[in-house]
């Protein structure tokens, strides 16, 4: 389904290696989860089925746990959300935000704070609204 992740891009940035895309999307997938004060095994599942697509079954708790590391060093989302749109075109972060909409329904309870961080980094990611109520339609239909 997620196209976006048979690729991985890096992003540089002088001697530095940056976040790469599918690591700011995870990223974005772990801070949506936890916006509700925990990370439920469902919540979890879906993200670890996102991480697959990626990654394979390879280290998937010690890569979970730095990327959540990572994100809690962060005081903002805006990192991540710069690498993916420099990075990405409009049908990858449409796909991207399909993923994270799966997590957010994952746990069958869809929190007002989910959803509005949802609208606020698909505004972010230059989509539109009403491309954002598709991919919200889709997963309740």
């Amino acid at each position: 389904m997620i196209n976006l992740f048979k690729k991985k891009i890096k992003i540089i940035d002088g001697n530095n290696d940056k976040e790469s895309v599918e690591e700011a999307y995870i990223i974005l997938m772990l801070e949506i989860a936890r916006l509700d004060g925990k990370i439920d095994d469902s919540e979890l599942n879906q993200i670890k089925k996102n991480y697959k697509k990626i990654y394979g079954d390879d280290n998937f708790l010690e890569n979970l746990n730095r990327l959540s590391d990572e994100a809690e060093n962060e005081s903002s989302l805006h990192p991540f959300i710069e690498i993916i749109n420099t990075s990405s075109n409009k049908d990858n972060k449409i796909e991207a935000l399909k993923a994270i909409w799966e997590v957010i329904l994952a746990d069958g309870i869809v929190d007002p704070y989910e959803e509005s961080l949802f609208m606020q980094i698909g505004d972010l990611l230059k989509i539109k609204r009403s491309d954002l109520v598709k991919i919200k339609n889709l997963g309740l239909g």
